[in-house]
């Protein structure tokens, strides 16, 4: 299920922005940094990958997200 926008700024996460790139979703610096918001109103803390990805997977409509990704967010959330 894919999570609608919540304003403007957001819909970049519902568009078509998105790269494939052998087999898995490369996100813009923007893109990562609307998940890593997103992640923080979830209550997340980066603690829990699984959480992240199941956030990521929501918000993007695609389990085919570059694993990077996840470990970047994760860890945006973690040192803030």
């Amino acid at each position: 299920m894919k999570i609608p926008p919540q304003d403007a700024t957001d819909a970049l996460l519902c568009g078509e922005s998105h790269n494939e790139v052998g087999g898995a979703m490369t996100l813009t610096q923007r893109e990562i940094d609307l998940l890593a918001e997103r992640a923080r109103q979830a209550g997340l803390d980066g603690r829990d990958r699984g959480a992240v990805r199941r956030l990521i997977w929501a918000e993007t409509g695609t389990d085919a997200v570059d694993h990077e990704v996840i470990e970047t967010i994760a860890d945006r959330l973690i040192h803030r």
